[in-house]
């Protein structure tokens, strides 16, 4: 971080990052000026014409040192933006300076030390074996503790609520693969991955189960699972592929007492049915009777939809 920042940090002449740009601003500002003033001091007789050409190199040079300038105090900044940028595409952690004491230095200890431990974390995770690499979302073996878990809850939830189980396939992703590579198919499920995690509400989990396959794990009112559902497997825009990523996705709305096995299974096969009625849609296993007796009184009957029935059409897309 060499340059007029760190001698205008050495000096101290000012604290705080805005009073280090307003005295560059000011010094910048008055090199024209002192370039007229140091030529007249020195040739009293020079003509208006000569005083015009100082004024304006003045001017250049002002420009460049100014740019100088600005480059040397954003240094800090663009280092705490590559940071960010190296921790989030490759996992990597750039140590930042922690000498700086103005505002920018502040920004940058605390990017730096929220860095250090979220890479801290994420290794703890691949350490025990729950973290998927690739997208760095929990793998297929923290997703069926976490279900089991779930399914064992006996607390009070809140009135009305249901545990809603979904699997989420990349439609026709050999394709992808066979025609753009692997390494392209990585990323395209690393960027399934992100736009699936954003559509999810606070709270609620989502891992890589196998392959391009993903499992999201929420509680819910029963009668909005579909369309909860269909809001996280809308298609998936993706900028290097000429049509959206589409998805199917069956789910399962969980009785207390269902065995994970079973639940497994229905979502399995609520996906298999809408694979097989055209992909791009997401097909729901309603509830047992015990279940829709504990949901009755606070929400309303399961739509059609939900017994098994396509509720989103299927539509074109370079899915995989």
């Amino acid at each position: 971080m060499s340059g007029l920042y760190d001698f205008l940090v050495r000096i101290n002449l000012v604290s705080g990052f805005q009073g280090k740009a307003f005295l560059l601003v000011l010094v910048v500002c008055a090199v024209p000026a002192a370039l007229v003033w140091l030529a007249l001091a020195i040739w009293p007789s020079m003509s208006a014409l000569s005083l015009g050409v100082v004024a304006i190199l003045g001017s250049v040079i002002a420009i460049a040192v100014g740019l100088w300038a600005v480059h040397s105090m954003l240094k800090l900044v663009l280092a705490t933006a590559n940071t960010l940028q190296r921790f989030v595409t490759f996992g990597e952690h750039i140590p930042l300076p922690r000498h700086y004491h103005d505002e920018i230095g502040l920004l940058a200890r605390e990017v730096d030390s929220i860095v250090a431990d979220l890479k801290k974390r994420r290794d703890q995770l691949r350490a025990d074996g729950s973290f998927d690499e690739l997208t760095e979302l929990p793998n297929r073996r923290s997703a069926l503790r976490k279900l089991q878990n779930e399914l064992a809850d006996r607390r009070d939830h809140l009135p009305g609520t249901a545990l809603v189980v979904a699997i989420i396939d990349m439609d026709n992703f050999k394709r992808i693969n066979i025609a753009h590579g692997h390494n392209f198919g990585d990323r395209v499920i690393k960027h399934a991955a992100v736009a699936l995690s954003e559509r999810l509400r606070e709270g609620d989990f989502l891992a890589r189960f196998e392959g391009e396959q993903f499992i999201a794990i929420a509680r819910m009112i029963p009668d909005r699972a579909q369309a909860v559902v269909e809001r996280v497997s809308r298609p998936i825009p993706f900028s290097e592929l000429p049509a959206p990523i589409t998805v199917s996705a069956g789910f399962r709305i969980c009785a207390q007492d269902d065995p994970l096995e079973q639940v497994l299974r229905r979502c399995e096969e609520m996906l298999a049915r809408a694979k097989a009625g055209g992909k791009n849609r997401v097909m729901g296993d309603a509830v047992d009777q015990r279940a829709s007796l504990q949901f009755s009184l606070t929400a309303p009957a399961l739509p059609a939809a939900n017994q098994g029935t396509p509720a989103k059409t299927a539509g074109t897309g370079a899915g995989s």
